[in-house]
């Protein structure tokens, strides 16, 4: 990374010579412009750096929660499939119940009644 913007420097520098204006300043005074637009350079890829080890801890940290939400989340769907079989165990409890109660209701209404023309 540094060597690419070292070389864009240079091509900047470089290619600025060529076509030049002719000034009033010294050289001392040019050579001064020169640093200071060096280090304002320098100074801006420094934050530019920052920037981007930051960003990449913010991306750490996102792919970290991320993994975490993932694993949250497999843990509710494993616990609602757990939670659906117990409902429909307690479902088909509770059909089966009625069932026998109806039956036993028909049987005791129907199914008695040749026993009962025979007692009376």
């Amino acid at each position: 990374m540094k060597k690419i913007i070292l070389i864009i420097l240079a091509v900047l520098i470089l290619s600025g010579v060529g076509y030049s204006q002719p000034t009033q300043l010294t050289e001392r005074e040019l050579l001064i412009q020169l640093c200071e637009k060096v280090d304002y350079i320098n100074s801006g890829i420094v934050r530019i750096e920052k920037i981007m080890v930051s960003n990449t801890e913010k991306i750490s940290q996102l792919d970290i929660r991320t993994t975490i939400n993932e694993q949250n989340i497999a843990s509710i769907l494993e616990r609602i499939k757990e939670l659906a079989g117990t409902w429909n165990w307690l479902l088909g409890l509770f059909a089966t119940l009625l069932l026998g109660m109806f039956v036993y209701l028909w049987k005791g209404v129907y199914g008695n009644r040749r026993a009962n023309h025979k007692n009376n």
